[in-house]
C-alpha cells in the first residue's frame, strides 16, 4: 500500500491534481463552489509529506484555496497532536475549509472537534436516517451541534 511504502501523500496530491483538474475544466469550481476533498489523514504524518503543495497547484488552475474543503475522516485514528492541531490550523489559514467526515462511526470525533475546530461536520448516515422516529438520535445530534457551534 502507499502508506506502508511512504509513498501516501505522493499519491494523495496526484489525486487532488485530477479532482481540481476535472472540476477546472466544467467551470464548476469557477462559479463559487466548494470542493470536499476526502483526507486520508495518514498522510499528514506520512513521511514524505510536504507543506504547500495543495497551494501550488491551486495557483496553477487559478483556484483559490477557499473552494476546497478537507474532510478530515474517523476511518483512521490519529492523535490530536500539537503537530497535527497547527497543520490543520495551517491549513485554515491558508484559506481552506476543514471538515470532520463521517462523523460518530469509529472514535466519536468529539476530541476532532475540540481541537481542529471544523468549519463543517458531517455526522454519519446511520445517526441521520429516521431521526424524526428515534429521540436518541435526535439527541445526540443535538449535543454534536451544539458542540460544533461553541
Amino acid at each position: 500500500s502507499a502508506y506502508l511504502n511512504n509513498t501516501l501523500f505522493t499519491l494523495d496530491i496526484a489525486l487532488r491534481k485530477k479532482a481540481v483538474k476535472k472540476l477546472t475544466g466544467s467551470g464548476i469550481l469557477h462559479k463559487g463552489t466548494m470542493l470536499f476533498y476526502n483526507l486520508d489523514n495518514r498522510i499528514l504524518t506520512s513521511k514524505d509529506y510536504e507543506f504547500g503543495k495543495t497551494i501550488e497547484f491551486l495557483d496553477e488552475f487559478n483556484i483559490e484555496p477557499s473552494s476546497i474543503c478537507f474532510e478530515v475522516s474517523e476511518k483512521y485514528y490519529i492523535e490530536c497532536s500539537d503537530y497535527l492541531i497547527d497543520l490543520l490550523r495551517n491549513y485554515k489559514k491558508q484559506g481552506f475549509g476543514i471538515a470532520i467526515d463521517d462523523f460518530g462511526v469509529k472514535f466519536s470525533g468529539l476530541e476532532y472537534i475540540y481541537h481542529f475546530e471544523p468549519g463543517f461536520v458531517k455526522v454519519d448516515r446511520f445517526f441521520i436516517s429516521d431521526i424524526n422516529k428515534n429521540h436518541k438520535k435526535d439527541y445526540l445530534s443535538n449535543m454534536w451541534l451544539a458542540c460544533a457551534q461553541s
